[in-house]
């Protein structure tokens, strides 16, 4: 999402746009915009903002790679049922992704096609 406002201007991925400094920037001095600011700012401004669905389920990625980065995670020694509901999430998470940048945002990112390798299972159209 941060990449897809960084190729509109690099000011929208600054949590304040007004004080932005393009010297701080270029050597990542400067605090970014959070998921739901990013998704206010690319319905709004960019006009491509993900989906309900797509953006439930990239937030919810989110939370579970921040508690883990926090070394706390509820879901650590969690049940077989209840790693496999975390897994079917990233895979939902790759689904969606997969499907923005190759459609949606395709005319942004195709350049980067080749020099990414696509995982056979987002090759496949259907979801789960």
């Amino acid at each position: 999402m941060k990449a897809r406002l960084l190729h509109e201007h690099w000011t929208l991925i600054l949590t304040k746009p007004e004080d932005a400094d393009l010297l701080k920037f270029q050597k990542g001095d400067f605090h970014s915009v959070s998921l739901k600011e990013a998704q206010k700012r690319l319905t709004s401004i960019i006009q491509q903002g993900l989906t309900k669905d797509e953006f439930d389920c990239f937030l919810a990625l989110g939370d579970h790679r921040n508690r883990m980065v926090h070394f706390f995670h509820p879901d650590q020694h969690a049940s077989k049922s209840e790693i496999e509901k975390i897994v079917s999430q990233q895979c939902r998470a790759w689904f969606y992704l997969h499907r923005v940048l190759t459609q949606r945002w395709n005319g942004v990112f195709a350049g980067y096609r080749a020099s990414c390798k696509t995982p056979r299972a987002t090759e496949v159209n259907v979801m789960h």
